[in-house]
């Protein structure tokens, strides 16, 4: 029976504390920095007349613009960031079908993600609304949606709704960042609400493992075993990467998340091939014995960014992950053409070598997108290492005359009077940059602002937590005068 299931605790890192990333010498990934965004840009230009989708609207699409998003936040590249923004603008910002199907919410999530780098409401007008549905019902009627529940009144639970495990790569994240976007507490308890449900219903706590949905429940593979989907397990793993990576760390259930990533973790490893790759049939490789790409993707996507973010230990998992980044290098051809995915389905099966699967392409983005940001760390780790703590200041007329300046430990700046004479909301207060790391990257962080890419956001080396608006922020001159701050100049 999985209904009513509490995770267990048997893997050995489910209750490890949550550490910063180690980067182990001499072990990373063969590329550069600057190899792996062309890598990625390959992806992004490979030609529309091949078999894209792109036009559509539809969770094939909306899973590849989820790589691309994932691209632009490693990367700073503003042409990840206009495609994306291209994309939902020909779309209007709108939703398709009904919210309830989980599939339909998968645009939303690139919504969301450009909606929080510019916080233009238009962006997530659509989706808000469409998600409204959820804090409404209690019941899903008679033939509302899908063939499934098409005879039947059923109470709106997460099992009901999001049934089969693709679903918690579709709708899960879309309502983490929803809470980012409104800081309304009810879309992390829906989240809960639902999730945990269909953890309940669908995780097999024997094999740490999802089955795809009810019907798999007791049945057998011709060689007598469980039914486990690789790539269903790869919607799961990487759908538990996007809630994690968003989740407030006081989030009341961020520990169960984090645990059943962990078991995941540990049971999707017993099952990684000698090449790296994982099969469609993730427990019987020998099934279906073709290498599978899209499984693999959400795999490798999975295991980077937990050593990224310090949530498994890189001793012991770096090395498959860099394994299974190896292996998918070899299904990406030089035109960006990602090779070797299965083709739509709910169980395992036989791989298409030649078609082009836009969501298989969204999911070696996002194992790309944490490939450099591991290479980028271990470049600035050994940057670190090979500069002594130093203080650095310049003008920086290329931001309205900034004035920066910086040590090993912080960063501020101050504003110029381009600034205050462009009308923006910054005055004369001082700003501080919290830093990570104790080399310079003033110069770093403005290059990336150019580029489209947020200082407000910790990638790692830190970021600049203040809005100072008209304050003084961390200091600055001022006097009180009739009951007012009249500022300096």
């Amino acid at each position: 029976m999985l209904a009513g299931v509490t995770l267990a605790s048997s893997s050995p890192y489910c209750c490890a504390q949550q550490t910063p990333p180690v980067t182990p010498t001499g072990r990373a990934p063969a590329e550069t920095p600057a190899e792996l965004e062309r890598m990625m840009l390959r992806v992004l230009d490979f030609p529309y007349d091949t078999g894209s989708e792109r036009h559509k609207f539809d969770w094939k699409i909306g899973t590849f613009f989820t790589g691309i998003t994932a691209a632009h936040r490693a990367t700073g590249n503003p042409r990840f960031l206009r495609a994306a923004t291209d994309w939902s603008k020909a779309r209007h910002w709108k939703l398709k079908g009904t919210p309830l199907f989980a599939d339909n919410l998968t645009l939303g999530q690139t919504y969301l993600d450009l909606y929080l780098e510019t916080r233009d409401p238009a962006m997530i007008k659509d989706t808000r609304a469409n998600l409204e549905v959820y804090f409404e019902r209690d019941v899903i009627r008679k033939k509302e949606f899908y063939t499934k529940w098409k005879d039947a009144e059923l109470p709106f639970t997460g099992r009901n709704v999001w049934w089969w495990c693709d679903a918690l790569y579709m709708a899960p994240p879309l309502f983490v960042q929803m809470y980012q976007a409104t800081g309304e507490q009810r879309y992390l308890d829906k989240l809960d609400e639902f999730y945990w449900d269909v953890i309940d219903y669908l995780y097999d706590r024997e094999e740490h493992l999802i089955i795809r949905d009810l019907a798999y429940l007791g049945k057998k593979s011709p060689g007598g075993k469980k039914i486990f989907w690789s790539r269903g397990n790869g919607w799961v793993y990487a759908g538990l990467v996007h809630i994690l990576e968003r989740l407030p760390e006081n989030a009341p259930r961020r520990a169960d998340y984090l645990r059943l990533y962990r078991e995941m973790t540990v049971s999707i490893l017993k099952h990684q091939g000698a090449d790296g790759l994982w099969r469609s049939a993730l427990n019987e490789p020998e099934w279906f014995p073709e290498k599978e790409s899209s499984g693999t993707a959400f795999f490798c996507f999975g295991l980077l960014a937990g050593v990224n973010r310090g949530w498994i230990p890189a001793d012991d998992y770096l090395a498959p992950a860099l394994k299974a980044w190896a292996g998918l290098k070899t299904c990406l051809d030089k035109n960006g053409w990602l090779g070797h995915a299965q083709v739509e389905a709910e169980k395992p099966g036989k791989v298409a070598t030649h078609a082009h699967l836009d969501y298989a392409q969204g999911a070696y983005l996002l194992a790309a997108a944490e490939a450099y940001r591991f290479v980028s760390t271990a470049t600035n780790h050994a940057a670190e290492a090979a500069v002594a703590p130093s203080t650095w200041c310049r003008i920086v007329p290329e931001r309205l005359d900034d004035f920066a300046w910086e040590n090993d430990l912080v960063a501020f700046r101050t504003y110029g009077p381009a600034a205050r004479a462009a009308g923006g909301p910054e005055d004369s207060g001082i700003d501080c940059w919290l830093k990570r790391v104790t080399y310079p990257i003033v110069e770093k962080w403005y290059a990336g602002h150019l580029k489209g890419k947020s200082y407000h956001k910790d990638d790692g080396e830190g970021y600049d937590p203040y809005h100072v608006g008209r304050s003084r922020g961390c200091g600055g001159l001022a006097i009180w005068h009739d009951s007012q701050m009249v500022l300096s100049g």
